[in-house]
């Protein structure tokens, strides 16, 4: 390429830039009203009007490499009264953190490029309790961004007509998860590791296993065995409320006790799984399940008719889960 053409190339990056930076520069939308003394805990429903708004600053971040966005939650002065849960500042986290949740979760905006700022007002007020979303430009690595600008330039100039860029929507929206945790079993408490694929954070297709480094003991016929517990099996979650924190999950669970002394199970247990799952906390997921058992060796069903009532509780390790 000459030096003419190198030129007219980065001037055209530069001004395409200029245009997206003044493009979006002003865009900034606040959100008022914000029930006293709620945080995180409000409805979904209470930011459908603002959500057109929201998906046009998510937006901007694709058209502008040197935006960001930065979500600000403020409370009120309103004293509350002892042992109210909006006691605290964590009113303006709270706040904050939801707006960051829909934007990244429901409208695909990229999590590095988002900050939360909280602040609290002197006056009292439902005008007061509100989140503010705005634009912003970070200049640190310019140098970096602009040649990142002229490399996605250069791929449109390059690229056949009608090519759309990007990957496949269907891989574009999929991440994995990977948990650890403990779950009951018919035989005891195992420790547990998952893996999912998750689409769009609504639906997990899921992978479990677990296995007991403790011994335990077991009869089988007429004989003490050191045994150790394993299970696998697999499960599908639905979440039916986009960002709710509720999962309702299907899927396949099998139950063994493994004898230390031929590495074969003495006692076994298969069958169907069906429950919840639940995020209380961020990366922290309860599940409760029942599991009729349709499989059953080296023990009578008697023996363990409660046990079919399944818990667990594991951490989310890496992706995007709930």
């Amino acid at each position: 390429m000459s030096k003419t053409n190198k030129a007219s190339t980065s001037g055209l990056g530069l001004l395409i830039l200029l245009v997206a930076i003044g493009a979006v520069e002003a865009q900034e939308v606040i959100i008022r009203g914000f029930p006293l003394g709620a945080g995180e805990s409000v409805d979904r429903q209470f930011f459908k009007p603002y959500l057109p708004q929201l998906e046009a600053l998510a937006e901007s971040l694709n058209v502008d490499p040197l935006a960001e966005i930065v979500v600000r939650g403020s409370r009120d002065a309103v004293r509350y009264r002892a042992g109210h849960d909006a006691k605290n500042a964590g009113l303006s986290v709270g706040r904050a953190d939801l707006v960051e949740k829909i934007l990244v979760q429901r409208l695909n905006a990229d999590s590095n490029r988002i900050s939360i700022e909280t602040m609290k007002e002197d006056e009292e007020g439902q005008e007061f309790r509100y989140v503010s979303v705005r634009v912003v430009h970070r200049f640190g690595g310019l140098s970096a961004r602009l040649d990142s600008l002229q490399k996605q330039l250069d791929s449109l100039r390059n690229r056949p007509l009608g090519q759309q860029p990007g990957a496949h929507p269907l891989v574009s929206d999929l991440v994995i998860e990977m948990t650890a945790g403990l779950s009951t079993t018919p035989f005891g408490v195992v420790p547990t590791g998952t893996g999912a694929f998750v689409y769009k954070r609504w639906l997990y297709i899921q992978g479990i296993v677990g296995h007991t480094w403790w011994d335990s003991r077991s009869s089988f016929a007429g004989r003490r065995l050191y045994t150790w517990h394993r299970l696998a099996g697999a499960m599908i979650t639905v979440y039916p409320r986009f960002s709710g924190p509720v999962g309702l999950s299907a899927g396949w669970l099998r139950h063994e006790d493994i004898s230390q002394a031929y590495y074969r199970y003495v006692r076994m247990t298969e069958g169907p799984v069906l429950g919840a799952r639940v995020s209380p906390y961020p990366r922290v997921l309860i599940g409760a399940y029942y599991h009729p058992l349709k499989k059953v060796y080296g023990t009578d069903r008697a023996n363990i008719r409660w046990n079919q009532f399944l818990v667990s509780l594991s951490y989310q390790l890496i992706g995007g889960g709930k």
